[in-house]
Protein backbone atom coordinates (compact mmCIF):
# COMPACT_ATOMS: atom_id res chain seq x y z
CA UNK A 1 0.00 0.00 0.00
CA UNK A 2 2.84 2.40 0.92
CA UNK A 3 4.54 1.65 -2.41
CA UNK A 4 1.30 2.37 -4.29
CA UNK A 5 0.97 5.75 -2.57
CA UNK A 6 4.58 6.60 -3.39
CA UNK A 7 4.04 5.58 -7.00
CA UNK A 8 0.98 7.82 -7.27
CA UNK A 9 2.90 10.69 -5.76
CA UNK A 10 5.72 10.26 -8.26
CA UNK A 11 3.22 10.19 -11.12
CA UNK A 12 1.62 13.38 -9.78
CA UNK A 13 5.02 15.10 -9.64
CA UNK A 14 5.80 14.02 -13.20
CA UNK A 15 2.48 15.33 -14.47
CA UNK A 16 3.06 18.66 -12.75
CA UNK A 17 6.55 18.91 -14.28
CA UNK A 18 5.13 18.20 -17.74
CA UNK A 19 2.49 20.88 -17.19
CA UNK A 20 5.14 23.34 -16.02
CA UNK A 21 7.30 22.62 -19.08
CA UNK A 22 4.31 23.16 -21.37
CA UNK A 23 3.48 26.50 -19.73
CA UNK A 24 7.14 27.61 -19.91
CA UNK A 25 7.27 26.78 -23.61
CA UNK A 26 4.04 28.70 -24.11
CA UNK A 27 5.56 31.74 -22.40
CA UNK A 28 8.68 31.47 -24.55
CA UNK A 29 6.72 31.18 -27.79
CA UNK A 30 4.34 34.04 -26.92
CA UNK A 31 7.26 36.37 -26.28
CA UNK A 32 8.63 35.97 -29.81
CA UNK A 33 7.76 38.76 -32.20
CA UNK A 34 7.52 37.56 -35.74
CA UNK A 35 8.48 40.06 -38.39
CA UNK A 36 8.26 39.89 -42.14
CA UNK A 37 11.21 41.46 -43.84
CA UNK A 38 11.10 42.81 -47.37
CA UNK A 39 14.27 43.06 -49.38
CA UNK A 40 14.24 46.64 -50.61
CA UNK A 41 17.59 46.36 -52.38
CA UNK A 42 16.20 44.64 -55.47
CA UNK A 43 18.12 46.88 -57.88
CA UNK A 44 21.34 45.58 -59.46
CA UNK A 45 24.36 46.42 -57.34
CA UNK A 46 26.02 48.24 -60.23
CA UNK A 47 23.69 51.21 -59.57
CA UNK A 48 24.17 51.45 -55.82
CA UNK A 49 25.29 54.89 -54.66
CA UNK A 50 25.65 56.37 -58.15
CA UNK A 51 23.33 59.02 -59.65
CA UNK A 52 20.98 57.61 -62.26
CA UNK A 53 20.34 59.21 -65.64
CA UNK A 54 18.13 57.44 -68.16
CA UNK A 55 17.02 59.05 -71.42
CA UNK A 56 14.70 56.97 -73.58
CA UNK A 57 13.35 53.44 -73.64
CA UNK A 58 16.48 51.96 -75.20
CA UNK A 59 18.72 53.16 -72.40
CA UNK A 60 16.19 51.97 -69.81
CA UNK A 61 16.20 48.44 -71.24
CA UNK A 62 19.99 48.20 -70.88
CA UNK A 63 20.16 49.72 -67.38
CA UNK A 64 20.13 46.49 -65.35
CA UNK A 65 16.86 47.29 -63.56
CA UNK A 66 14.60 44.48 -62.38
CA UNK A 67 11.10 44.26 -63.82
CA UNK A 68 9.64 44.15 -67.31
CA UNK A 69 8.04 47.60 -67.46
CA UNK A 70 4.44 46.47 -67.24
CA UNK A 71 1.96 47.88 -64.71
CA UNK A 72 2.01 44.56 -62.84
CA UNK A 73 5.82 44.32 -62.84
CA UNK A 74 7.34 47.77 -63.35
CA UNK A 75 11.03 48.49 -63.62
CA UNK A 76 12.27 49.15 -60.07
CA UNK A 77 14.84 51.55 -58.66
CA UNK A 78 15.09 50.73 -54.96
CA UNK A 79 17.22 50.77 -51.85
CA UNK A 80 19.78 53.35 -53.00
CA UNK A 81 21.53 56.04 -51.01
CA UNK A 82 22.80 58.78 -53.33
CA UNK A 83 24.60 61.86 -52.00
CA UNK A 84 25.23 64.42 -54.73
CA UNK A 85 27.18 66.89 -52.57
CA UNK A 86 25.56 69.66 -54.59
CA UNK A 87 26.99 73.15 -54.15
CA UNK A 88 25.03 76.08 -55.54
CA UNK A 89 26.93 77.78 -58.36
CA UNK A 90 29.39 74.94 -58.86
CA UNK A 91 28.81 73.57 -62.38
CA UNK A 92 30.87 70.45 -61.66
CA UNK A 93 28.48 69.13 -59.03
CA UNK A 94 25.73 66.62 -59.73
CA UNK A 95 22.52 68.14 -61.11
CA UNK A 96 19.92 65.39 -60.49
CA UNK A 97 20.27 62.29 -58.34
CA UNK A 98 17.65 60.31 -60.26
CA UNK A 99 16.67 61.73 -63.66
CA UNK A 100 14.39 59.84 -66.05
CA UNK A 101 13.44 61.30 -69.46
CA UNK A 102 11.36 60.16 -72.42
CA UNK A 103 10.47 56.73 -71.01
CA UNK A 104 7.11 55.05 -71.70
CA UNK A 105 7.43 52.00 -69.45
CA UNK A 106 6.06 51.71 -65.92
CA UNK A 107 8.60 52.67 -63.24
CA UNK A 108 8.67 52.40 -59.43
CA UNK A 109 11.20 54.41 -57.42
CA UNK A 110 11.11 53.35 -53.77
CA UNK A 111 13.05 53.18 -50.51
CA UNK A 112 15.80 55.51 -51.71
CA UNK A 113 17.68 58.09 -49.64
CA UNK A 114 18.44 61.06 -51.91
CA UNK A 115 20.67 63.77 -50.44
CA UNK A 116 22.09 67.06 -51.72
CA UNK A 117 21.37 67.05 -55.42
CA UNK A 118 20.06 70.02 -57.31
CA UNK A 119 17.02 67.83 -57.93
CA UNK A 120 16.34 64.71 -55.93
CA UNK A 121 14.02 63.11 -58.51
CA UNK A 122 13.43 64.64 -61.94
CA UNK A 123 10.93 63.13 -64.39
CA UNK A 124 10.36 64.57 -67.86
CA UNK A 125 8.07 63.08 -70.52
CA UNK A 126 7.97 59.91 -68.43
CA UNK A 127 4.29 59.30 -67.80
CA UNK A 128 3.93 56.12 -65.70
CA UNK A 129 5.77 56.45 -62.39
CA UNK A 130 5.19 55.55 -58.73
CA UNK A 131 7.33 57.20 -56.04
CA UNK A 132 7.02 55.62 -52.60
CA UNK A 133 8.80 55.42 -49.25
CA UNK A 134 11.75 57.61 -50.24
CA UNK A 135 13.65 60.01 -47.99
CA UNK A 136 14.48 63.13 -50.03
CA UNK A 137 16.43 65.75 -48.12
CA UNK A 138 18.69 68.79 -48.51
CA UNK A 139 18.14 69.20 -52.24
CA UNK A 140 17.31 72.37 -54.16
CA UNK A 141 14.17 70.66 -55.53
CA UNK A 142 12.98 67.41 -53.96
CA UNK A 143 10.65 66.20 -56.76
CA UNK A 144 10.15 67.76 -60.20
CA UNK A 145 7.72 66.26 -62.71
CA UNK A 146 6.93 67.89 -66.05
CA UNK A 147 6.60 67.54 -69.79
CA UNK A 148 7.97 69.48 -72.73
CA UNK A 149 6.30 72.86 -72.97
CA UNK A 150 4.08 72.03 -70.03
CA UNK A 151 1.74 69.96 -72.21
CA UNK A 152 -0.39 67.17 -70.77
CA UNK A 153 0.54 63.63 -71.73
CA UNK A 154 -2.79 61.83 -71.86
CA UNK A 155 -1.38 58.57 -70.48
CA UNK A 156 0.54 60.24 -67.66
CA UNK A 157 -0.24 58.65 -64.28
CA UNK A 158 1.79 59.58 -61.21
CA UNK A 159 1.40 58.29 -57.68
CA UNK A 160 3.53 59.83 -54.92
CA UNK A 161 3.01 58.18 -51.54
CA UNK A 162 4.65 57.65 -48.14
CA UNK A 163 7.69 59.79 -48.91
CA UNK A 164 9.50 62.03 -46.42
CA UNK A 165 10.53 65.31 -48.02
CA UNK A 166 12.48 67.54 -45.63
CA UNK A 167 14.96 70.41 -45.60
CA UNK A 168 14.83 71.04 -49.34
CA UNK A 169 14.59 74.48 -50.94
CA UNK A 170 11.48 73.41 -52.85
CA UNK A 171 9.23 70.48 -52.02
CA UNK A 172 7.32 69.16 -55.05
CA UNK A 173 6.54 70.65 -58.42
CA UNK A 174 4.20 68.70 -60.70
CA UNK A 175 2.97 69.92 -64.09
CA UNK A 176 1.42 68.47 -67.21
CA UNK A 177 -0.02 65.29 -65.75
CA UNK A 178 -3.33 63.76 -66.78
CA UNK A 179 -3.75 61.96 -63.45
CA UNK A 180 -1.99 62.54 -60.15
CA UNK A 181 -2.28 61.12 -56.63
CA UNK A 182 -0.22 62.54 -53.75
CA UNK A 183 -0.95 60.81 -50.46
CA UNK A 184 0.50 60.01 -47.03
CA UNK A 185 3.66 62.09 -47.50
CA UNK A 186 5.45 64.08 -44.80
CA UNK A 187 6.60 67.40 -46.26
CA UNK A 188 8.50 69.41 -43.68
CA UNK A 189 10.80 72.41 -43.41
CA UNK A 190 11.33 73.08 -47.10
CA UNK A 191 12.43 76.69 -47.41
CA UNK A 192 13.09 79.76 -49.51
CA UNK A 193 11.19 78.61 -52.59
CA UNK A 194 7.93 79.87 -54.05
CA UNK A 195 6.87 76.24 -54.30
CA UNK A 196 7.07 75.52 -50.59
CA UNK A 197 5.29 72.27 -49.81
CA UNK A 198 3.40 71.07 -52.92
CA UNK A 199 2.89 73.01 -56.12
CA UNK A 200 0.65 71.69 -58.88
CA UNK A 201 -0.18 73.22 -62.26
CA UNK A 202 -1.77 72.06 -65.50
CA UNK A 203 -3.12 68.86 -63.92
CA UNK A 204 -6.79 68.29 -64.77
CA UNK A 205 -7.39 65.34 -62.41
CA UNK A 206 -5.58 65.12 -59.09
CA UNK A 207 -6.06 63.89 -55.54
CA UNK A 208 -3.97 65.30 -52.68
CA UNK A 209 -4.89 63.50 -49.47
CA UNK A 210 -3.66 62.42 -46.03
CA UNK A 211 -0.40 64.40 -46.23
CA UNK A 212 1.29 66.24 -43.35
CA UNK A 213 2.64 69.54 -44.65
CA UNK A 214 4.46 71.44 -41.93
CA UNK A 215 6.71 74.46 -41.51
CA UNK A 216 7.45 75.25 -45.17
CA UNK A 217 8.52 78.76 -46.16
CA UNK A 218 6.06 79.00 -49.04
CA UNK A 219 2.44 77.90 -48.97
CA UNK A 220 1.59 74.41 -47.79
CA UNK A 221 -0.20 73.58 -51.06
CA UNK A 222 0.00 75.90 -54.07
CA UNK A 223 -2.45 75.14 -56.89
CA UNK A 224 -1.67 77.14 -60.01
CA UNK A 225 -3.33 77.37 -63.42
CA UNK A 226 -5.44 74.74 -65.20
CA UNK A 227 -6.08 72.27 -62.40
CA UNK A 228 -9.81 71.67 -62.65
CA UNK A 229 -11.35 68.69 -60.83
CA UNK A 230 -8.67 68.63 -58.17
CA UNK A 231 -9.47 67.26 -54.70
CA UNK A 232 -7.59 68.28 -51.55
CA UNK A 233 -8.79 65.95 -48.79
CA UNK A 234 -7.87 65.20 -45.17
CA UNK A 235 -4.46 66.86 -45.07
CA UNK A 236 -2.82 68.39 -42.01
CA UNK A 237 -1.38 71.75 -43.06
CA UNK A 238 0.27 73.72 -40.28
CA UNK A 239 2.88 76.41 -39.58
CA UNK A 240 3.68 77.26 -43.20
CA UNK A 241 5.03 80.78 -43.70
CA UNK A 242 2.50 81.77 -46.36
CA UNK A 243 -1.00 80.33 -46.96
CA UNK A 244 -2.13 76.92 -45.87
CA UNK A 245 -3.73 76.33 -49.29
CA UNK A 246 -3.28 78.86 -52.11
CA UNK A 247 -5.38 78.41 -55.26
CA UNK A 248 -5.16 80.74 -58.25
CA UNK A 249 -6.74 80.86 -61.72
CA UNK A 250 -8.65 77.60 -61.38
CA UNK A 251 -12.13 76.13 -61.23
CA UNK A 252 -13.92 73.09 -59.79
CA UNK A 253 -11.49 72.65 -56.91
CA UNK A 254 -12.76 70.65 -53.92
CA UNK A 255 -11.20 71.27 -50.49
CA UNK A 256 -12.69 68.95 -47.88
CA UNK A 257 -11.92 67.59 -44.39
CA UNK A 258 -8.54 69.26 -43.90
CA UNK A 259 -7.00 70.62 -40.70
CA UNK A 260 -5.40 73.97 -41.52
CA UNK A 261 -3.75 75.92 -38.70
CA UNK A 262 -1.08 78.38 -37.63
CA UNK A 263 -0.09 79.45 -41.13
CA UNK A 264 1.41 82.89 -41.79
CA UNK A 265 -1.26 84.02 -44.24
CA UNK A 266 -4.88 82.93 -44.28
CA UNK A 267 -5.82 79.28 -44.04
CA UNK A 268 -7.26 79.17 -47.58
CA UNK A 269 -6.65 81.83 -50.25
CA UNK A 270 -8.55 81.99 -53.56
CA UNK A 271 -7.41 84.25 -56.42
CA UNK A 272 -9.63 84.18 -59.53
CA UNK A 273 -11.23 80.86 -58.61
CA UNK A 274 -14.64 79.73 -59.89
CA UNK A 275 -17.17 77.03 -59.03
CA UNK A 276 -15.19 75.49 -56.18
CA UNK A 277 -16.22 74.13 -52.78
CA UNK A 278 -14.72 74.33 -49.29
CA UNK A 279 -16.45 71.93 -46.89
CA UNK A 280 -15.89 70.26 -43.51
CA UNK A 281 -12.50 71.82 -42.84
CA UNK A 282 -11.12 72.89 -39.48
CA UNK A 283 -9.44 76.26 -40.03
CA UNK A 284 -7.94 77.83 -36.92
CA UNK A 285 -5.33 80.26 -35.69
CA UNK A 286 -4.14 81.39 -39.14
CA UNK A 287 -2.61 84.69 -40.35
CA UNK A 288 0.21 84.72 -37.82
CA UNK A 289 2.56 86.51 -40.21
CA UNK A 290 0.57 89.72 -40.72
CA UNK A 291 -0.01 88.74 -44.34
CA UNK A 292 -1.81 90.81 -46.94
CA UNK A 293 -4.54 88.18 -46.97
CA UNK A 294 -6.36 87.77 -43.72
CA UNK A 295 -8.29 85.42 -41.50
CA UNK A 296 -9.40 81.86 -42.06
CA UNK A 297 -10.35 82.24 -45.73
CA UNK A 298 -9.88 85.04 -48.26
CA UNK A 299 -11.43 85.24 -51.74
CA UNK A 300 -10.29 87.77 -54.35
CA UNK A 301 -11.88 88.10 -57.78
CA UNK A 302 -13.52 84.73 -57.18
CA UNK A 303 -17.16 83.83 -57.83
CA UNK A 304 -19.71 81.00 -57.63
CA UNK A 305 -17.88 79.26 -54.79
CA UNK A 306 -19.45 77.51 -51.79
CA UNK A 307 -17.98 77.69 -48.27
CA UNK A 308 -20.05 75.38 -46.08
CA UNK A 309 -19.96 73.28 -42.88
CA UNK A 310 -16.48 74.46 -41.84
CA UNK A 311 -15.13 75.38 -38.40
CA UNK A 312 -13.47 78.81 -38.29
CA UNK A 313 -11.73 79.21 -34.94
CA UNK A 314 -9.57 82.09 -33.70
CA UNK A 315 -8.18 83.12 -37.08
CA UNK A 316 -6.46 86.48 -36.69
CA UNK A 317 -7.89 89.55 -38.40
CA UNK A 318 -5.72 92.61 -38.99
CA UNK A 319 -7.66 94.36 -41.75
CA UNK A 320 -11.26 93.23 -41.33
CA UNK A 321 -13.80 92.38 -38.67
CA UNK A 322 -14.56 88.77 -39.64
CA UNK A 323 -12.64 85.53 -40.10
CA UNK A 324 -13.47 85.56 -43.83
CA UNK A 325 -12.77 88.21 -46.47
CA UNK A 326 -14.33 88.48 -49.93
CA UNK A 327 -13.06 91.09 -52.41
CA UNK A 328 -14.65 91.83 -55.80
CA UNK A 329 -16.33 88.44 -56.05
CA UNK A 330 -19.95 87.61 -56.78
CA UNK A 331 -22.43 84.88 -55.90
CA UNK A 332 -20.25 83.13 -53.37
CA UNK A 333 -22.24 81.18 -50.79
CA UNK A 334 -21.32 81.02 -47.08
CA UNK A 335 -23.60 78.65 -45.19
CA UNK A 336 -23.74 76.62 -41.96
CA UNK A 337 -20.21 77.42 -40.82
CA UNK A 338 -19.08 77.68 -37.22
CA UNK A 339 -17.47 81.02 -36.27
CA UNK A 340 -16.20 80.80 -32.71
CA UNK A 341 -16.77 84.52 -31.94
CA UNK A 342 -20.41 84.30 -33.12
CA UNK A 343 -22.27 81.61 -31.17
CA UNK A 344 -25.27 83.39 -29.64
CA UNK A 345 -28.12 84.12 -29.29
CA UNK A 346 -30.02 80.93 -30.05
CA UNK A 347 -33.38 81.55 -28.42
CA UNK A 348 -35.23 78.77 -30.26
CA UNK A 349 -32.43 76.26 -29.45
CA UNK A 350 -32.16 75.03 -33.04
CA UNK A 351 -28.35 75.06 -33.03
CA UNK A 352 -28.19 78.11 -35.30
CA UNK A 353 -27.29 81.62 -34.22
CA UNK A 354 -30.35 83.86 -34.61
CA UNK A 355 -28.45 86.61 -36.46
CA UNK A 356 -26.35 86.12 -39.62
CA UNK A 357 -22.55 86.30 -39.60
CA UNK A 358 -21.34 89.13 -41.82
CA UNK A 359 -18.39 88.54 -44.14
CA UNK A 360 -15.98 91.44 -44.56
CA UNK A 361 -16.03 92.70 -48.16
CA UNK A 362 -15.05 95.72 -50.20
CA UNK A 363 -18.04 96.33 -52.48
CA UNK A 364 -20.23 93.23 -52.19
CA UNK A 365 -22.58 91.96 -49.50
CA UNK A 366 -22.00 88.44 -48.13
CA UNK A 367 -23.13 86.74 -44.96
CA UNK A 368 -23.56 83.30 -43.47
CA UNK A 369 -27.30 83.11 -42.85
CA UNK A 370 -27.05 79.97 -40.72
CA UNK A 371 -23.99 80.26 -38.46
CA UNK A 372 -23.66 77.27 -36.14
CA UNK A 373 -23.79 77.57 -32.36
CA UNK A 374 -21.55 74.55 -31.88
CA UNK A 375 -18.48 73.29 -33.65
CA UNK A 376 -19.08 70.22 -35.78
CA UNK A 377 -15.48 69.15 -36.13
CA UNK A 378 -13.63 70.37 -33.05
CA UNK A 379 -13.83 68.15 -29.97
CA UNK A 380 -12.69 68.43 -26.39
CA UNK A 381 -13.23 65.16 -24.53
CA UNK A 382 -14.54 64.97 -20.97
CA UNK A 383 -12.03 64.84 -18.09
CA UNK A 384 -13.53 61.68 -16.60
CA UNK A 385 -12.72 61.16 -12.90
CA UNK A 386 -10.60 58.03 -12.32
CA UNK A 387 -10.06 58.22 -8.56
CA UNK A 388 -10.99 58.23 -5.76
CA UNK A 389 -13.05 55.12 -6.13
CA UNK A 390 -16.73 55.69 -5.42
CA UNK A 391 -16.72 52.98 -2.71
CA UNK A 392 -13.78 54.41 -0.80
CA UNK A 393 -14.14 56.18 2.53
CA UNK A 394 -12.21 59.43 2.26
CA UNK A 395 -9.92 60.67 5.03
CA UNK A 396 -7.08 63.15 5.41
CA UNK A 397 -5.45 64.05 2.06
CA UNK A 398 -7.03 62.44 -0.97
CA UNK A 399 -5.59 62.28 -4.50
CA UNK A 400 -8.09 63.23 -7.20
CA UNK A 401 -7.10 61.91 -10.62
CA UNK A 402 -8.90 62.37 -13.95
CA UNK A 403 -8.39 61.53 -17.62
CA UNK A 404 -6.80 64.12 -19.86
CA UNK A 405 -9.31 66.17 -21.86
CA UNK A 406 -8.14 65.41 -25.39
CA UNK A 407 -8.21 68.47 -27.64
CA UNK A 408 -8.63 67.59 -31.34
CA UNK A 409 -6.71 70.71 -32.35
CA UNK A 410 -3.91 70.12 -29.83
CA UNK A 411 -4.54 73.43 -28.09
CA UNK A 412 -3.57 73.71 -24.43
CA UNK A 413 -6.07 72.75 -21.72
CA UNK A 414 -6.36 73.84 -18.09
CA UNK A 415 -8.44 72.22 -15.35
CA UNK A 416 -10.38 73.37 -12.32
CA UNK A 417 -11.64 71.09 -9.51
CA UNK A 418 -14.60 71.66 -7.20
CA UNK A 419 -16.52 69.87 -4.45
CA UNK A 420 -20.11 70.10 -3.30
CA UNK A 421 -21.58 68.99 0.06
CA UNK A 422 -24.72 66.86 -0.27
CA UNK A 423 -27.45 68.37 1.89
CA UNK A 424 -30.93 66.85 2.00
CA UNK A 425 -30.12 64.59 -0.95
CA UNK A 426 -29.02 67.34 -3.34
CA UNK A 427 -25.70 69.17 -3.89
CA UNK A 428 -25.14 72.63 -2.51
CA UNK A 429 -22.99 75.28 -4.17
CA UNK A 430 -19.70 74.25 -5.75
CA UNK A 431 -16.55 75.21 -3.83
CA UNK A 432 -13.19 75.54 -5.55
CA UNK A 433 -10.39 73.13 -4.62
CA UNK A 434 -7.93 74.32 -7.31
CA UNK A 435 -8.30 76.40 -10.49
CA UNK A 436 -6.63 76.60 -13.91
CA UNK A 437 -3.98 73.96 -13.43
CA UNK A 438 -2.27 72.12 -16.35
CA UNK A 439 -1.96 68.75 -14.57
CA UNK A 440 -4.57 65.97 -14.30
CA UNK A 441 -4.36 65.35 -10.55
CA UNK A 442 -4.41 67.25 -7.28
CA UNK A 443 -4.17 66.48 -3.55
CA UNK A 444 -7.39 67.37 -1.74
CA UNK A 445 -7.10 68.05 1.99
CA UNK A 446 -10.38 66.90 3.57
CA UNK A 447 -9.36 67.57 7.20
CA UNK A 448 -11.12 70.94 7.34
CA UNK A 449 -14.40 69.60 5.96
CA UNK A 450 -17.29 68.23 8.00
CA UNK A 451 -17.98 64.52 7.74
CA UNK A 452 -20.64 63.71 5.21
CA UNK A 453 -21.35 63.03 1.55
CA UNK A 454 -19.77 64.96 -1.33
CA UNK A 455 -19.62 65.24 -5.10
CA UNK A 456 -16.54 66.25 -7.13
CA UNK A 457 -16.55 68.21 -10.39
CA UNK A 458 -13.69 68.71 -12.87
CA UNK A 459 -13.89 71.31 -15.66
CA UNK A 460 -11.57 71.57 -18.67
CA UNK A 461 -11.13 74.77 -20.67
CA UNK A 462 -9.06 74.85 -23.86
CA UNK A 463 -7.09 77.84 -25.09
CA UNK A 464 -9.82 78.17 -27.74
CA UNK A 465 -12.20 78.93 -24.85
CA UNK A 466 -14.20 75.73 -25.20
CA UNK A 467 -15.34 74.33 -21.84
CA UNK A 468 -16.48 70.84 -20.78
CA UNK A 469 -17.05 69.39 -17.31
CA UNK A 470 -17.49 66.07 -15.50
CA UNK A 471 -19.30 65.43 -12.20
CA UNK A 472 -18.47 62.26 -10.27
CA UNK A 473 -20.91 59.43 -10.96
CA UNK A 474 -21.23 58.47 -7.29
CA UNK A 475 -21.25 60.19 -3.93
CA UNK A 476 -18.08 60.14 -1.80
CA UNK A 477 -18.20 59.89 2.00
CA UNK A 478 -15.71 61.83 4.11
CA UNK A 479 -15.16 60.60 7.67
CA UNK A 480 -12.25 62.09 9.57
CA UNK A 481 -13.80 61.41 13.00
CA UNK A 482 -13.22 57.63 13.10
CA UNK A 483 -9.59 56.63 12.49
CA UNK A 484 -9.34 53.23 10.83
CA UNK A 485 -6.43 50.85 11.28
CA UNK A 486 -5.21 50.45 7.74
CA UNK A 487 -3.34 47.27 8.69
CA UNK A 488 -6.72 45.56 9.07
CA UNK A 489 -7.82 46.60 5.59
CA UNK A 490 -7.10 44.37 2.59
CA UNK A 491 -6.80 46.38 -0.65
CA UNK A 492 -6.78 44.38 -3.85
CA UNK A 493 -6.75 45.56 -7.42
CA UNK A 494 -6.45 42.02 -8.68
CA UNK A 495 -8.84 40.47 -11.13
CA UNK A 496 -9.10 37.10 -12.79
CA UNK A 497 -6.88 38.05 -15.70
CA UNK A 498 -4.15 39.31 -13.36
CA UNK A 499 -4.13 36.16 -11.18
CA UNK A 500 -4.68 33.46 -13.74
CA UNK A 501 -3.38 34.51 -17.12
CA UNK A 502 -1.66 32.98 -20.15
CA UNK A 503 1.77 33.29 -18.57
CA UNK A 504 1.01 30.40 -16.24
CA UNK A 505 2.48 32.14 -13.21
CA UNK A 506 -0.13 30.61 -10.92
CA UNK A 507 1.08 27.09 -11.76
CA UNK A 508 4.70 28.10 -11.27
CA UNK A 509 3.95 29.50 -7.79
CA UNK A 510 1.81 26.51 -6.66
CA UNK A 511 4.17 23.77 -7.85
CA UNK A 512 6.79 24.21 -5.08
CA UNK A 513 4.02 24.11 -2.47
CA UNK A 514 2.68 20.84 -3.89
CA UNK A 515 6.16 19.35 -3.92
CA UNK A 516 6.71 20.27 -0.26
CA UNK A 517 3.33 18.79 0.60
CA UNK A 518 4.22 15.48 -1.05
CA UNK A 519 7.61 15.29 0.69
CA UNK A 520 5.99 16.18 4.00
CA UNK A 521 3.52 13.30 3.64
CA UNK A 522 6.24 10.86 2.74
CA UNK A 523 8.24 11.80 5.82
CA UNK A 524 5.39 11.08 8.19
CA UNK A 525 4.16 8.00 6.34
Amino acid sequence: MRKTIQTNEIILLLLLCILLNSVTNSISESSIEYETYMNVSDTKKTLTGEPIYIDGDTQLLTSNLLGDGTEEKPFVISGLTINGNYTEGDSSTIYSLIEIRNVNYYLHIKNCNLIRGYQGISLSNTPKVVLSDNLIQNNQVAVSIGNSGGTIMQESIYKISNNTIINNVDGMFIGGSASLKIENNYIYNNSEGIIGGISVSNVPNALIQDNKIVNNTGSGININIMCSDLHIVNNTIIENEEAGILVSDNSFIKINDNSISSNGWCGICFFEVLNSTVRNNTIFNNNLGYGATTGGIALKDSSYNTIQWNDFISNINYTCSSQAYDDRGSRNIYDHNYWNEWTSPDENLDGLVDTPYEISTRDRYFQDDHPLVYSRLYTLSLPKIISPNAKELLQDKVKILWKIASDSLNSSVKYSVYYSYISNGSPSNWTTIEEEIPTTNILWDTNTLPDGNYLIKVTAVSSLEVKVETISDSIYTINNTVIYNTSDTIISNSNTNQIFNSSGLLFIEILPILCLFVLFRRKFD
